[in-house]
This record gives structure tokens, C-alpha cells and sequence, in this order.
């Protein structure tokens, strides 16, 4: 449903710009699209990787993917935060 929703925002977002909206919908339409592809291309190969019926879980491996996708977590969760922001600026503007 995250998937989902975050498309709809990034185009509701960037066809409010697309009218004359402020440059601030393209960003944060931007930005909250933009968690998708990093999900499918950076952290689901972690996820997957943890996943792993053979991984030992307590090796420097699964510890070492557990720092790495709370890492990438965070990148996402930024990334997210920082388009709400943009757009609770928009709503702070009028």
C-alpha cells in the first residue's frame, strides 16, 4: 500500500505543479516517488538477503545486513520526511 500510495502523491503532486503550481510540488512529488525505485533497487535486495533461510543469524553477516538496512531505512524514511515538509510548507504559504 506504501507503493501506492506514494505514487499517487508524486502525481498529484507533480500535475499541481503542472498547472503553475511552485517549483515545491515538483520537489516533493520528486522525493516521495522517489522511495519507490530506492526500495525495489536498494533495500528489498537487503530485505531479501536477511530473508535467507541459510543466513546464520548470529554472524557478522546478518549483523552487519541489519546496520545496513536500518541505514537505508533511514535514507527512506528521510527522503519521506523531507517531501512532507515541502508540502506542509506549501499549506504554511496560503
Amino acid at each position: 500500500m506504501q507503493a501506492v500510495l506514494s505514487l499517487v502523491g508524486m502525481a498529484a503532486a507533480v500535475a499541481r505543479w503542472g498547472v503553475g503550481g511552485p517549483l515545491a510540488w515538483l520537489i516533493g512529488g520528486l522525493l516521495l516517488g522517489a522511495v519507490i525505485p530506492f526500495t525495489l533497487l536498494v533495500i528489498l535486495p537487503t530485505n531479501k538477503r536477511l530473508l535467507d533461510v541459510s543466513l546464520d543469524l548470529s554472524s557478522s553477516e546478518s549483523v552487519a545486513l541489519l546496520t545496513r538496512w536500518g541505514w537505508l531505512h533511514a535514507v527512506r524514511s528521510a527522503a519521506s520526511l523531507l517531501a512532507f515538509l515541502t508540502f506542509l510548507s506549501l499549506l504554511a504559504r496560503g
